[in-house]
């Protein structure tokens, strides 16, 4: 029998779907970056993050969209934004009851993004 993926463990698309809606919640309360998403049209956002969350941790279901790269070139993202992103999704996973180790599977994969997500270096 295979070896159920992270993608799996986690309850499928729909579990990540719920991180992501919830990790939204936080982001757009966040007063320093909510602005980063004013002309963003957040159903496709939110689609485009799952999608790219769920072929990260395990899906088949290959990621479709930009690169990190070309998707934040034209942010000015600057480090502190990563930071306080990626504490974020780090909540979002607590309040739902991933437990740490998953938390910390998923961060180990979003982490090395820092370079491609990254604008603006000071």
């Amino acid at each position: 029998m295979p070896t159920q993926t992270l993608f799996h463990e986690l309850g499928g698309k729909e579990t990540i779907a719920l991180v992501v809606d919830n990790f939204y919640v936080k982001m757009l309360a966040d007063e320093e970056l909510k602005h980063f998403f004013d002309f963003t049209d957040m159903k496709k956002q939110k689609a485009h993050l799952t999608s790219f969350v769920s072929f990260a941790i395990g899906s088949q279901e290959a990621y479709k969209g930009k690169s990190m790269k070309d998707a934040h070139a034209h942010l000015q993202i600057k480090p502190v934004h990563f930071q306080k992103t990626a504490g974020h999704l780090i909540a979002t996973l607590q309040e739902l009851n991933v437990p740490q180790d998953k938390i910390d599977t998923i961060i180990s994969k979003i982490a090395p993004l820092q370079d491609d997500i990254v604008t603006v270096k000071n």
